[in-house]
């Protein structure tokens, strides 16, 4: 599996001829969440089926090839001899082990258990009175309710643990999930790491393989002992809902939070702008009081969404990190907001020219912080022109889609957002003068992003001739109307 790669997603074997674990493990556990899964469907079935069901002496997935189960049993627990596992993956294999042990010889029927579970335990959810028929009464006392549908997620992330169990596997031989892989590459350079390469081999889970690919390769899930099961979930659940650094100055804890927040700062997005919403005096309006209102909902949506159970992976934290945690989150997320930009600026600018630029002899480093995401969330002209040209496209359709809106309510369009008066060289080229440009800028005096600011002068280059065509363009026009005029 690579650094990024979803533990609901196979990975590599841990095996040099690996194919036919792999096969047997992920088959094994796709299995047990089917018959989970039939076994649900059976409980409000008609009278004649559940009867059909209920005969059977096996369920299929034992039936058909019943040595699975005791294979996987084998290859978990060599996994879990291996001293080098964080205690959040411990607690991953553990549940793996000990659902798949349970299974080898429960009642001969699952799905007469399941509906007499569903009798017995009419305050539980069915897959916990499920477990509980296999002998896992002890799920039931304990606050982590998961389902054989974890088994499979599980597994497949213990697949991801192949350097756990073989120290090296031959280099000459390119799997399919090698090549797919490859999207990562490049993830730590400004320049070469393209996100719409990226997009089209990751498709929907895009964020959550990106982030956590930078997470992982960053070394922070081992530091802090997270379960890369409950960050995975609970980053599928952040990007679910989105709508169709310098080491050693910076702590473990505020990289960590940086990224997340980077992931979650346009969570939900409505994709129209808080004056819009202003406006139209819609329900975040009227909750957040005009304040931040798209900012506000993005954090309170984090927030809420990191409560699910299967979602929670700063469970490791103490009471003091958690805290520190949430507020440096919100903290960035508002400061995402544009009607702070020009504030959040001077008030950097005034921190270097007291503090100096050496970040070591700064009381906080938050300011910095802050504007780093900031600089991100807005960093499209700051890439190479042919990715930044594609993003300029992206947000403009975006912007267009509002000022679209706006006419048709009646409210003034706000700027650049008029479709049909807004000149696309030269929105680019102020956006990049009066917001892009002096935030490089001022972080330059901070950390290098000479990078950046190449290809920020570089677009500006290339937005400017489009410009001076378009105008000469227009100048012929205007001519050969005035010839025809003759």
């Amino acid at each position: 599996m690579g650094d990024g790669q979803s533990s609901c997603r196979s990975g590599e074997s841990f095996f040099s001829d690996g194919q036919a674990h792999d096969s047997v493990i992920i088959d094994t556990a796709a299995n047990a969440a089917a018959e989970e899964e039939n076994a649900t469907k059976l409980a409000g079935a008609p009278g004649n089926i559940k009867t059909k069901m209920a005969g059977r002496e096996k369920p299929f997935w034992q039936e058909q090839e019943g040595d699975k189960v005791a294979t996987s049993i084998g290859v978990i627990e060599a996994m879990l001899e291996k001293d080098d596992l964080s205690a959040g993956q411990q607690e991953d294999l553990k549940y793996v082990l000990r659902t798949l042990q349970k299974s080898k010889g429960h009642r001969s029927s699952i799905q007469c258990a399941l509906i007499d579970a569903k009798n017995k335990y009419s305050d539980v959810d069915g897959t916990i009175a499920y477990l509980a028929e296999f002998g896992a009464v002890e799920v039931m006392e304990v606050r982590k309710k998961r389902g054989l549908k974890d088994v499979v997620k599980g597994v497949r992330f213990a697949m991801g643990l192949s350097k756990s169990v073989q120290k090296k596997r031959a280099t000459n031989i390119i799997t399919e999930d090698d090549q797919d892989r490859r999207w990562a590459q490049h993830i730590q350079s400004w320049d070469d790491f393209n996100i719409f390469e990226a997009s089209s081999i990751c498709g929907p889970n895009l964020l959550e393989r990106v982030t956590l690919t930078v997470i992982v390769r960053s070394n922070l899930l081992e530091h802090f002992g997270i379960s890369r099961t409950r960050i995975t979930q609970f980053l599928c659940a952040i990007e679910s809902q989105y709508k169709a650094l310098r080491s050693g100055v910076i702590t473990e804890l505020e990289q960590l939070t940086m990224l997340i927040a980077s992931a979650c700062h346009d969570v939900g997005h409505p994709g129209v702008t808080n004056n819009f919403r202003i406006a139209a005096m819609d329900e975040g309006a009227l909750i957040y009081n005009d304040r931040s209102i798209n900012e506000n909902m993005h954090c309170s949506l984090t927030f809420r969404t990191l409560q699910e159970g299967d979602c929670s992976f700063t469970e490791p934290f103490t009471r003091k990190q958690f805290s520190a945690v949430r507020k440096l989150l919100i903290e960035i997320i508002l400061s995402t907001d544009m009607a702070f930009h020009f504030t959040k600026l001077d008030a950097l600018k005034n921190m270097v020219a007291e503090k100096s630029a050496e970040l070591g002899t700064w009381d906080s480093l938050t300011p910095v912080i802050n504007m780093m995401v900031h600089a991100a969330d807005v960093s499209n002209p700051a890439k190479p022109q042919y990715v930044a040209t594609k993003w300029g496209d992206l947000v403009s359709e975006e912007f267009f889609a509002q000022g679209d809106e706006e006419r048709k309510f009646g409210f003034d369009i706000s700027p650049m957002c008029n479709r049909f008066t807004v000149v696309k060289s030269e929105s680019q080229r102020g956006f990049m003068d009066f917001i892009v440009g002096p935030i490089f800028e001022q972080l330059n005096a901070l950390v290098d992003v000479s990078t950046a600011l190449s290809n920020i002068q570089a677009n500006k280059d290339y937005w400017k001739a489009q410009s001076e065509l378009a105008k000469k363009a227009k100048e012929a026009e205007q001519k050969a109307i005035e010839l025809a005029k003759r």
